[in-house]
Formats: structure tokens, sequence, C-alpha cells
């Protein structure tokens, strides 16, 4: 993984059985610069974002899909997923996974990821506390909301 300017990247490159250069670019932006009538403003974020690109052909994809059953091409290779495309083996998969998982051990991603879950948690919470009806988790029966009231 390189650190870069606006965030982190990770590339994975191999050669198509046409012999065409395959490279997939896993990158994590954690600042953009927005240009506000001439003044510039920056803020963080944090996007993962993968993309395909073949030699010769330019970017052909984007994000990654699984296949839910293993897809056979016209030349006899078994792919189990695509981004755009790019069909993917299942080693050209496990080289993709990899770059993402270098993506995702960044700081600012699980940071992100974390907050993400502390917010769920407190939204079900609040949800389970305005609950009105079902199992109750104050007197832990079924009490419909109303054991406040005994």
């Amino acid at each position: 993984m390189i650190k870069t300017d606006s965030g982190y990247e990770a590339t994975a490159t191999w050669t198509t059985t046409n012999n065409l250069s395959v490279t997939v670019t896993a990158s994590l932006t954690t600042k953009k610069t927005a240009d506000l009538d001439g003044d510039k403003f920056e803020t963080t974020c944090c996007v993962k974002n993968i993309v395909a690109r073949i030699g010769g052909m330019g970017v052909v994809g984007y994000g990654v899909e699984m296949f839910k059953t293993p897809v056979t091409s016209k030349n006899g290779s078994v792919m189990v997923g695509c981004i755009g495309k790019l069909g993917l083996t299942a080693e050209n998969m496990a080289a993709v996974k990899a770059i993402v998982a270098e993506i995702e051990s960044a700081p600012e991603w699980v940071a992100k990821k974390e907050k993400e879950a502390a917010s769920m948690a407190a939204y079900v919470a609040d949800m389970e506390a305005k609950r009105a009806n079902g199992y109750c988790f104050k007197c832990h029966s079924y009490c419909h909301g109303d054991c406040e009231a005994n």
C-alpha cells in the first residue's frame, strides 16, 4: 500500500491469456479539494474505489462483482467475478481481495467502520427503547410497552 497526497493506493497486475496487461487499483481517498468560485476548500472523507485497466483499452470497469455461480468463458477459464468487462478467475480475485484488504487496513477506514458500528448500535438501542409492542427488554416479558404503568 502506498500513501498518496489524497489517501492510499494499492495495485495488482497480471497478464491475460491474450497477453494483455491488467492493472487493478484499489484506492482510499481521505482528502478532497473543492473549488468554490476560486477559493480552494479541503475536506476530509473516506471513499474506497476499485478500478480495472487493460493495456491498450484503458478503464474497463469499477467495483468488484462476485458471481453466485462460476461462469466458464469462451477460452475455458472459470470466472468467479468481474470488474466491469474484466472477468476474474479465482487467482485474480484473490489478488484483488488482497489489495482491497490492504486499503481497508488504513486507520481512516477502520475508524469509519467503527463509527458506523457505534452509530448502528445507538440506533438499535433507540429503536428498542421506543418499541411499543413485542418483547420488552426492561421487564423481560411481552408487556407491550405498558410495564412502566405498573
